[in-house]
């Protein structure tokens, strides 16, 4: 009977072996959605987060359909990671709790001085990283700002107006 020996190539080709066949099985159910608590959020709590994104980011006369798309966006992203699912229940409960469920109904002063007092919590950070990453690569802030968008797609800012420089004073020396 032959006794194999563990040594270092054996025990790489096996590693290897069991990582290329347990990793996909992993993404599979990271990725995977969960239907018990995909439809869980009402449309009230959608309300709610829309306005808090809305007051987060007070941009005058901006179209609402870009907070609509960014909430639409978080609630579908809750669909797959659960910490970011928590994480919105969290806010909801939070702000709507501190005002007996009348957050989404008060003055603008008070629904800001109910974030200012969440503004240190977890829930309150996660919402606002993912709703920016959302709001600044949307073509109508960029238009709303004045941003002609990405220059990669025309041959870069070389030749699109990089040293057009305005109102800077021209140097005489």
């Amino acid at each position: 009977m032959s006794l194999r020996i563990l040594n270092r190539r054996n025990f790489l080709i096996i590693a290897a072996g069991a990582t290329s066949f347990l990793l996909p099985l992993s993404a599979c159910k990271q990725n995977a959605i969960d239907t018990e608590t995909s439809d869980s959020f009402s449309s009230s709590d959608k309300d709610v987060i829309n306005l808090f994104v809305e007051r987060l980011f007070p941009f005058p006369n901006l179209n609402p359909s870009v907070f609509s798309d960014i909430t639409t966006d978080l609630f579908e992203s809750a669909m797959r990671e659960s910490g970011l699912r928590s994480n919105l229940n969290l806010g909801i409960q939070a702000l709507q709790g501190a005002t007996q469920g009348l957050w989404i109904n008060s003055q603008l002063p008070s629904q800001i001085d109910v974030m200012k007092k969440y503004e240190n919590e977890a829930w309150f950070s996660d919402i606002l990283l993912r709703a920016k990453g959302v709001l600044f690569y949307h073509p109508n802030l960029w238009k709303h700002i004045g941003y002609g968008g990405s220059s990669i797609e025309e041959g870069g800012y070389r030749t699109r107006g990089f040293d057009d420089i305005d109102w800077l004073p021209v140097s005489t020396k």
